[in-house]
């Protein structure tokens, strides 16, 4: 091997580090922009993809792991295509820094389409599965794009902030702000009973075809916690806000204590576990099945 062969190899690594902070940056270095133009673009529209697969209940389960599958061979391949001698110049890193702080601009705007959440406790079991569950605690998705588009729907498991409710202040012990999941069972002005272990909204019994399932719902208990829900009283939803109850409302502090959630405070929709694996896939609002 010539000293020349030896110092264009050992100039190859600087490519592979570019491209690892900058997709698709070694072949700038490498004197080739078209083809790290397309890596670039195409990274940045694959993790979008990503999310959105992950996010969106219409797509199947068998489509997010082969778009998860693709997104992980696909920077791989990047960064050994990257992995090519060159040179940087002034004009190099100016472009280099100049994309790298779009990524930083731009990764907001994917984490607002899908995040991650753990259920801690066991209020929504057995839909969702709390960290004192044998398998442990569930890691779910949360798709935050499509309440943008369209209001929530009966059924739907909602993700909010607690932070804009009052009525959960006294609850919370100084906590301040944090995320509560559960399920909308409530739409605003309708009058909410819990009665034989059914949930009433207008006088009329919620099922299935609701998507509220079929599980023993109970009043609070007689001097266990100040509530809002009373058995035998209607309580009436107010506007912009929704009744939602914990799926296990034996262990669940939700509405019927704290009263309504203001539509500003939802954050998403749940529609799907991701871990643990054995219990990974779509969540759907029952009505829609």
């Amino acid at each position: 091997m010539n000293e020349t062969t030896r110092v264009t190899r050992e100039r190859r690594w600087p490519g592979l580090l570019l491209s690892f902070f900058v997709p698709g940056f070694g072949l700038f270095r490498a004197g080739l922009p078209h083809k790290g133009g397309a890596w670039f673009v195409g990274v940045l529209l694959l993790n979008l993809i990503l999310a959105l697969s992950i996010a969106l209940s219409v797509v199947p389960i068998w489509l997010v792991a082969v778009v998860l599958i693709v997104s992980v061979v696909a920077p791989i391949w990047m960064l050994c295509d990257g992995f090519r001698s060159g040179r940087m110049t002034w004009r190099l890193w100016v472009l280099f820094v100049g994309l790298f702080a779009f990524l930083m601009m731009i990764q907001p705007s994917i984490l607002s389409v899908v995040r991650s959440f753990n259920i801690s406790t066991g209020a929504m079991q057995p839909t969702l599965r709390g960290a004192d569950s044998p398998t442990g605690a569930d890691y779910i998705a949360v798709d935050l794009l499509s309440y943008r588009m369209s209001s929530p729907q009966r059924g739907d498991i909602i993700v909010f902030s607690t932070s804009g409710i009052t009525g959960l202040t006294r609850f919370m012990g100084g906590q301040g702000d944090t995320t509560f999941v559960k399920r909308l069972v409530g739409m605003p002005g309708e009058k909410i009973r819990i009665s034989e272990g059914k949930v009433f909204v207008d006088g009329r019994p919620l099922g299935d075809a609701d998507g509220i399932p079929p599980f023993a719902y109970q009043n609070p208990r007689t001097g266990s916690l100040p509530a809002v829900l009373v058995e035998g009283e209607d309580f009436v939803v107010g506007s912009d806000e929704y009744f939602v109850l914990g799926d296990n409302t034996s262990n669940s502090l939700d509405s019927r204590f704290w009263g309504c959630v203001p539509k500003s405070s939802v954050l998403g929709k749940v529609t799907m576990i991701y871990y643990p694996f054995s219990r990974a896939g779509r969540i759907y609002n029952l009505s829609v099945q």
